[in-house]
């Protein structure tokens, strides 16, 4: 896979989106404490995992929209959902990415 992504830049790039997004989901997933109702604050993760804030609310609103965080309140927080929760730690453990088909 390395090779591929050395030589396919579209590659690489989606590669990286979907292992940013396992790594969101998973931190979000880790300050709830596996809580469903935990809100977690958004602000500290950017420094966290060295992104702009652009990049961080891409892959926000993408989990939101497959079901597995959602917003649940301002400044802005949001919540792991049970499918988020199962998507992590469920059935065998997927791979630690998260392509556009869920």
């Amino acid at each position: 896979m390395l090779n591929q992504e050395r030589d396919n830049p579209e590659l690489a790039k989606q590669t990286r989106e979907e292992r940013m997004r396992y790594e969101v989901l998973a931190l979000v997933c880790r300050a709830a404490r596996r809580d469903p109702n935990e809100p977690v604050n958004l602000g500290p993760f950017r420094e966290m995992i060295g992104v702009w804030s652009d990049e961080l609310f891409r892959v926000i609103d993408f989990l939101a929209q497959k079901e597995l965080v959602r917003y649940c309140g301002p400044e802005p927080k949001v919540c792991i959902t049970p499918q988020g929760i199962d998507h992590l730690y469920g059935a065998g453990k997927r791979n630690k990415a998260i392509p556009d088909e869920v």
